[in-house]
């Protein structure tokens, strides 16, 4: 080998010194009802964790974890007494991987789990991700038992967190029912199959696997001691804090979770640097640029992605952003060793070094599901899915932004009549704002939503204090968003009303009246209400009220319309 070969190695191997990647993926899965969970699984016991084994997988390229459980009592479905299930995830020779909505135990706990299926090789056993997950705890506030669900939320049962047994106890009432009824059908009915994008049209780029530098037996990189100062050229915005070693040296990490009382947005890992450059899909067909529509769309508000030529491949762990398009299941087994599973819609892997920021994403869809990029097509075909929103939510994972359980959000596993909006929300962003603080973009732009957050992944429309309504009468709309999603204060905004005989709709429309508000700041939003009169004029039929922003020079249109879900009888 040549002393140059050699010099470039030994570089090589310094930087590797100083980078541990730790790789995360973010997936977007089809929310379900406890009833709908158990429906869909083939076994549901109580357990025990017994035993807990990290290892690499069979490909090498990813950390996942064994589990041995001991079964405390079946409550549907053949078992043995001990059951082996692995999961994605864990941490092992000095990295951590983790794949959002994969559930972790510890030893000793225990749990209800539902399990889509026992021999699949999937990221997740548990049905729906981490839906049919249930982990018994103390609440440390109260010292009460109580159950929580895969998200961390305790379980309620009538208004009041349920204990453990008494969950169990539920279980065994609610599984007969459950399984008595006919598993919700998730088929595109054949009347409604022309509004799907066919499957061998959904585009891909084909996997390509990147191979890792092997390296010489003995080799042991030594941690990094550096300081921000040493990287004066990464676009890093966050404050460091020191953290001490276990060796007494201590060492500079970026500390870089945000989270604000007006909203509940945080991001972690984000990209280091901006632009982010991603592989994008091939131009043309039915979806092309579809997916640079959405990165555009992020642009708005702060200016951070950009594309290049597509290459027509993607691979894992080769320092590129990739959108990789519809991944079928067997390049999925064969590139991680597990597969879609039934409810996960996408998937956005991660990759981070030393400094927390991440150095590389790709982004999958699961070609099993019916697609399209008609937005409100969506709207009333529950087992229609829209890739716009898909997409945007996967490239917000992307630079690091994460779920976003209790607010309006496109991080949110909204109710599925709500992802015909493919609307970044005020809580969006606010954090790629405050994340690439240098590359905010200045904007004048007023979203309305005619509907509103109720709890956790819950929405509801406005709500209408009466659904009859004389001709020349009024009619109060209440609940409702109205969100400074700009960089100044908005005097005085308005939104102009009107009657629709079809919802997300502007077709046949008739005007009735404008409303105006108090200025807004920038970040800031009403859930207000406002009084409508119907004209004297209007027809008598069913309508839909729909509110249309009104602001002079508003500049993104994306989030100015919007209608509510409950109709009205004009007479």
């Amino acid at each position: 080998m040549s002393r140059r070969s050699n010099v470039l190695r030994l570089l090589f191997l310094c930087f590797l010194a100083v980078c541990m990647f730790l790789p995360t993926a973010f997936g977007s899965v089809i929310p379900m009802q406890r009833e709908e969970v158990i429906q869909r699984s083939e076994a549901i016991f109580v357990a025990r964790v017994v035993e807990k084994k990290v290892r690499w997988n069979e490909q090498g390229n990813m950390i996942v974890t064994d589990y041995y459980f001991e079964v405390e009592k079946g409550l549907y479905g053949d078992m043995d007494s001990q059951i082996f299930l692995t999961f994605a995830g864990g941490e092992l020779d000095g990295e951590k991987h983790e794949i959002h909505g994969v559930p972790e135990y510890h030893l000793e706990e225990r749990v209800v789990l539902m399990v889509e299926d026992l021999r699949a090789p999937l990221f997740s056993p548990v049905t729906g991700m981490y839906q049919g997950s249930f982990i018994e705890t103390v609440d440390e506030r109260s010292g009460r038992q109580v159950v929580l669900n895969g998200e961390g939320e305790p379980i309620l049962h009538k208004g009041e967190p349920i204990p453990f047994e008494a969950f169990i106890d539920l279980l065994i009432e609610e599984i007969p029912e459950a399984k008595a009824k006919p598993v919700p059908s998730r088929e595109l009915p054949s009347h409604l199959q022309h509004l799907a994008i066919p499957t061998e049209k959904l585009p891909f780029q084909k996997y390509d696997a990147y191979d890792d530098e092997v390296w010489e037996d003995g080799y042991d990189p030594a941690p990094f001691k550096g300081s921000r100062e040493d990287y004066p050229n990464l676009d890093l915005r966050d404050e460091f804090v020191r953290e001490e070693g276990e060796d007494g040296e201590g060492r500079y990490v970026p500390h870089h979770t945000h989270e604000r009382n007006y909203s509940k947005w945080s991001y972690s890992n984000r990209a280091k640097s901006a632009p982010i450059v991603f592989n994008p899909l091939p131009s043309g067909g039915l979806i092309g640029l579809h997916d640079q529509y959405q990165m555009s769309y992020w642009n708005k508000y702060s200016d951070i992605f950009r594309v290049q030529a597509s290459t027509g491949t993607w691979s894992w762990r080769n320092g590129r952003y990739d959108i990789a398009g519809f991944v079928n299941n067997a390049t999925m087994v064969s590139q991680f060793g597990s597969g879609w599973g039934s409810s996960t819609l996408a998937v956005c892997w991660k990759r981070w070094d030393w400094t927390g920021f991440s150095i590389e994403a790709d982004i999958a869809m699961n070609p099993a599901f019916a697609w399209t990029t008609n937005d409100y097509d969506t709207y009333a075909n529950a087992n229609l899915f829209n890739a716009d929103r898909t997409l945007l939510h996967e490239i917000g994972h992307s630079w690091g932004l994460n779920h976003q359980f209790n607010f309006l959000s496109v991080m949110n596993y909204a109710p599925h009549k709500y992802r015909a909006y493919t609307v970044l929300s005020g809580d969006d962003t606010m954090a790629v704002r405050a994340a690439f603080s240098g590359k905010t973009v200045s904007r004048t732009d007023l979203g309305v939503a005619l509907y509103y957050n109720t709890g956790f992944q819950s929405y509801s429309d406005s709500t209408l204090n009466k659904t009859y309504v004389k001709k020349g009468s009024t009619i109060n709309i209440s609940n409702f968003m109205v969100e400074n999603t700009g960089t100044a204060t908005i005097s005085s905004p308005s939104i102009r009303w009107y009657l629709v005989p079809n919802i997300n709709s502007w077709s046949s429309n008739r005007y009735i009246g404008t409303t105006t508000h108090s200025s807004l700041a920038k970040d800031s939003y009403w859930l207000t209400s406002r009084t409508l009169t119907i004209p004297a004029s209007t027809p008598t039929g069913w309508y839909y009220i729909g509110a249309y922003v009104n602001v002079a020079g508003d500049s993104v249109g994306n989030n100015n319309s919007s209608w509510c879900g409950r109709r009205i009888y004009v007479y």
